[in-house]
């Protein structure tokens, strides 16, 4: 989307994930946000474009590993922000913004003719 591109080892131009699988890697670890910036830092990774780089390591012949952060950007130990849109909500209707989410985000991703191999919730988290 920047302009970027990967050489292989020939020094051809290849889709990143397929020249990932020529090296012997069988699986890759994507993650999505709720609501996330266009920052080239801290931001891009919502359902939609996790979707896309589902479907490019389908393609390529790996299993995606699917986590779930819930934010709109990076959390971290001790530092687990909700997404801005659920701040105020209370827990049930946070519960029921979250199913909703993990519940659209699966459908876009089978209507996308992908099927994660693993889900994971979180990143770096150690509670609740």
């Amino acid at each position: 989307a920047n302009g970027y591109y990967w050489l292989n080892k020939s020094g051809q131009r290849q889709d990143l994930f397929t020249i990932l699988k020529s090296y012997g890697l069988t699986a890759i670890s994507l993650r999505t946000w709720v609501n996330p910036s266009n920052s080239p830092t801290d931001g891009h990774c919502s359902i939609q474009e996790t979707v896309k780089m589902a479907q490019r390591c389908r393609d390529a012949g790996m299993q995606v590993l699917l986590g779930f952060h819930f934010g709109d950007t990076w959390n971290s130990v001790g530092v687990q922000r909700p997404p801005k849109a659920w701040a105020n909500m209370s827990y049930s209707q946070m519960r029921d913004a979250l199913r909703r989410y993990v519940d659209d985000s699966l459908k876009l991703l089978k209507a996308g003719g992908v099927t994660p191999g693993w889900v994971k919730i979180g990143n770096e988290q150690n509670s609740g």
